[in-house]
């Protein structure tokens, strides 16, 4: 930083980007209580972040924006899908890191 008259100062500083919180399952049963399967960060931190759900055979069961949606409700077009595993991709360009893995849908 440099004022008017020409005197200067510096602060080193680092960026620490805010984790990704990826949850292990979902239990869509409407009680209020993880409901959704919900990336924590990506809503306020990481709107752009491009996510895709796929289940056990490859078929895209959802795709959406970080920021468009507070995360996916285990439906398939409007459908409950079932209690099984399913795959994320994950792309967040602000940070150049793309996760892969896989979570569970826990129907009772």
């Amino acid at each position: 930083v440099e004022d008017e008259i020409g005197c200067r100062n510096s602060l080193p500083f680092e960026v620490v980007t805010p984790p990704v919180i990826i949850p292990e399952f979902f239990t869509p049963n409407e009680d209020g209580i993880n409901d959704k399967w919900v990336v924590e960060a990506l809503r306020e931190v990481y709107p752009d972040a491009k996510v895709q759900i796929f289940d056990r055979f490859g078929k895209l069961m959802a795709e959406y924006l970080g920021g468009e949606t507070e995360g996916w409700d285990g439906k398939y077009k409007g459908t409950p899908m079932p209690s099984t595993d399913y795959w994320y991709v994950i792309d967040i360009e602000e940070i150049d890191r793309q996760f892969k893995g896989h979570f569970t849908l826990m129907r009772q």
